[in-house]
C-alpha cells in the first residue's frame, strides 16, 4: 500500500528580484539500468541541467534513453520499448535540480521481475535529494519490502500507482498542469465514461450488499412466519386444553369477549370524531339516545339555514349505537367477570388460561417482529431496483462514451480526479456531482493552459527576453523539452532561430539528432552523449564535452 506522500517538499511563493535564467528544474543526469539495449551495468547521460544532444546510430539506443525519460515523467508507456528481459530488474532514474532555488528531485522507477510480461508492474520512487542507481538501488533483490525500507532510510518515498507518484512530483516542481492541452480535453471529453465506470464499480459492490440484505430479511421472513404458525398452533392446542378441561363455556366467552372489544374500539373512534365535531358547533355531545334524535333535529335546521362543513359531516351519525361504545365495554366486562369466576373455581382451568393470555401477547408480538421483516425485505427490494436502474443508466452512458475513453489515460483521470478532490473516496451519490464539478475544475485548466500555450507562441515569435521576463514570474516550474527527429523537417536556418528562442525561454534541450546535424547546433549545446553499440549488441553512452558552453 503507498503511504501518504509527506515528503514532497512545501512550496514558496518567489523572490521575483532573485529569480535568475537558471529558475526551473532541469535534467542533471538521466540513468538506466537492464533498459532496452542498455544491459551492462548502469548508463548514465549527464547534461547538467544545460543544452545536450543526443546522437549515434539513430534507432533503439537513443529511443530508449528518450522513452525513459518520457517514462519518468508521464503515465502512458510506450510499449515498443520494455526492460530487458532477464532476471535482474530493469531501472530507470532521472535527477532534476532548480539552481536558483538549489533545490533537487530524483525520479525512479524500479521493474521488478523484467521478464513476466512485455510492461511488467512498476515500483515509483521520489526523493526530494538526489539518488543513483548505484548508490540507492542497485542492492535491490526482489524483496519489495526490504527496498522500501530502505528507500525510507535515505529519505525517499515509494508508491505502487502512477497517479500518487505523479502527485508528488507535481508538488516538487510546483507546476499547474504537466499535461498538453489535448491531453487534458482527451481527459475532459471522457468524464462521463471514466465517472460511469467509477459508478460501475461502486453499484456493483452496493448491489452486492442489497443482495445480502435481501436474503437475510427474507430468511428473517421465513424465520418469523414458521415461529407464527408454531405460535399459532400453541393457541389452538390451549383452547382445546381448556375445552377439554370442561372449559367451553370459557372458550365461547373469548370469543364474545374479543367481537365486544373489537365493536367497543369501532365505536369509540367514531365517537372520538363526533364530540370533535359537535364541540365545533357549539353542542355537547348527546347521552341518551332520546337527546342524539332531539339533537339531529336541531343540526338538521341549522344545516338548512346556514350550512357548514362540521354540519355535513354531522349529517353521517345517523344512528346512537354507532357512538355507544359504553355499551359494548360493558358487556365485554360483564363476560369478563364471569370468565374470571369459571376460571377462579378451576385450577387447570385458571393456569390453561393464563397461558393462552400470555400466548396471545406472544403471537401480537410476533406479528410486529413479521411486519418489521416484511418492510425491511421490502425496502431492500426497492433499494436493488433503484440500483439496477443506475446500473443500466452507467453501462449505457459508458458505452456511449466508449470512443472518448479510448483517447484518454485512465492514469492522467486519476491524476487529475486526485488532484480536483484528493483523498475524498467516491460514493454512487457523489460520482455525478463530482463528475460535474471535475468537468467545470478542467475546463477551466484547459482555458487558462491554451493562454499560455497562446502567450507562449506570441513571445516565441515577437520578443523572446519578454518571455524570460514572463518565466521568471514562475521559477519553479519544469524547463526541458526534448526535440527528437521531427524538429528537424525544417532548414537549418530554421532550427538554429527555435533553439534560440527556446533558449531565451529559459527552456533545456535535450536534442535528438543525426551525428551530421551536430554543427548546426554545436554553438548552442554543452555536451553531446553518444550511443554507441559493443560486441555483444549491448549500448553504452560515452559523454563528449564542448568548451565554453
Amino acid at each position: 500500500m503507498d503511504r501518504p506522500p509527506t515528503m514532497a517538499p512545501e512550496t514558496v511563493a518567489p523572490d521575483i528580484e532573485a529569480t535568475t535564467l537558471d529558475a526551473g528544474f532541469r535534467l542533471m543526469r538521466l540513468e538506466v539500468s537492464n533498459w532496452g539495449p542498455f544491459r551492462q551495468g548502469v548508463t548514465s547521460m549527464c547534461p547538467d541541467g544545460r543544452h545536450a544532444v543526443l546522437t549515434g546510430n539513430l534507432g533503439p539506443g537513443t529511443s530508449a534513453l528518450v522513452e525513459a525519460l518520457r517514462m519518468l515523467l508521464l503515465p502512458a508507456p510506450n510499449p515498443a520499448i520494455t526492460p530487458h528481459a532477464t532476471d535482474r530488474p530493469a531501472m530507470l532514474l532521472g535527477v532534476f535540480h532548480n539552481a536558483a532555488f538549489d533545490r533537487t528531485v530524483t525520479l525512479a522507477q524500479i521493474f521488478p521481475s523484467a521478464a513476466d510480461q512485455p510492461l511488467p508492474a512498476r515500483l515509483f520512487v521520489a526523493a526530494p535529494h538526489e539518488l543513483s542507481i548505484g548508490g540507492d538501488l542497485s542492492h535491490f533483490d526482489g524483496d519489495l519490502v526490504a527496498l522500501r525500507k530502505s528507500l525510507r532510510t535515505v529519505g525517499a518515498e515509494s508508491f505502487d500507482t502512477f497517479a500518487r507518484y505523479h502527485a508528488w512530483f507535481r508538488r516538487c516542481f510546483a507546476i499547474g498542469d504537466p499535461l498538453p492541452v489535448e491531453a487534458l480535453r482527451a481527459c475532459r471529453d471522457a468524464l462521463d465514461g471514466y465517472f460511469a465506470s467509477l459508478k460501475l464499480a461502486l453499484l456493483e459492490v452496493r448491489l452486492g450488499q442489497l443482495a445480502d440484505d435481501w436474503a437475510r430479511h427474507d430468511r428473517r421472513v421465513l424465520d418469523e412466519v414458521e415461529r407464527h404458525a408454531a405460535l399459532r398452533a400453541q393457541a389452538l392446542h390451549l383452547r382445546h386444553s381448556i375445552s377439554a378441561s370442561g372449559g367451553e363455556r370459557i372458550a365461547q366467552l373469548d370469543i364474545d369477549i374479543e367481537q365486544l372489544e373489537r365493536v367497543r374500539d369501532i365505536r369509540r373512534q367514531r365517537a372520538t370524531l363526533y364530540a370533535t365535531l359537535i364541540a365545533s358547533v357549539n353542542e355537547a355531545p348527546a347521552a341518551t339516545e332520546a337527546d342524539f334524535l332531539a339533537q339531529r333535529e336541531r343540526l338538521a335546521a341549522r344545516r338548512a339555514h346556514a350550512p357548514s362543513a362540521a354540519l355535513s359531516q354531522l349529517s353521517a351519525f345517523s344512528d346512537f349505537h354507532e357512538i355507544d361504545w359504553h355499551m359494548p365495554a360493558r358487556d365485554a366486562a360483564r363476560l369478563g367477570e364471569e370468565k374470571q369466576r369459571l376460571q377462579n373455581a378451576s385450577d387447570i382451568l385458571q393456569q390453561l388460561a393464563d397461558g393462552l393470555e400470555e400466548l396471545r401477547g406472544t403471537i401480537r408480538s410476533c406479528e410486529q417482529s413479521l411486519d418489521a421483516c416484511r418492510d425491511a425485505r421490502t425496502a431492500a427490494q426497492t433499494a436493488m431496483a433503484i440500483a439496477e436502474t443506475e446500473r443500466q443508466q452507467a453501462e449505457d452512458l459508458l458505452a456511449a462514451s466508449e470512443p472518448a475513453m479510448q483517447s484518454a489515460s485512465l492514469d492522467m483521470l486519476d491524476a487529475l480526479r486526485a488532484e480536483a478532490f484528493g483523498q475524498h473516496a467516491p460514493t454512487v451519490e457523489s460520482c455525478d456531482p463530482c463528475r460535474e464539478s471535475m468537468r467545470r475544475w478542467l475546463q477551466a485548466r484547459i482555458d487558462a493552459d491554451a493562454r499560455d500555450w497562446a502567450l507562449l507562441d506570441e513571445q516565441l515569435r515577437d520578443a523572446p527576453s519578454a518571455l524570460a521576463t514572463a518565466e521568471a514570474a514562475r521559477p519553479y516550474r519544469f524547463h526541458l523539452a526534448v526535440l527528437d527527429e521531427s524538429f528537424w523537417r525544417g532548414d537549418d536556418d530554421t532550427t538554429r532561430n527555435w533553439l534560440q528562442r527556446l533558449g531565451a525561454a529559459n527552456v533545456q534541450c535535450l536534442i535528438v539528432t543525426p551525428m551530421e546535424k551536430i554543427p548546426i547546433v554545436e554553438p548552442m549545446v554543452s555536451s553531446v552523449a553518444f550511443v554507441r553499440y559493443e560486441g555483444d549488441a549491448a549500448a553504452r553512452v560515452w559523454r563528449v564535452g564542448i568548451e565554453n558552453r
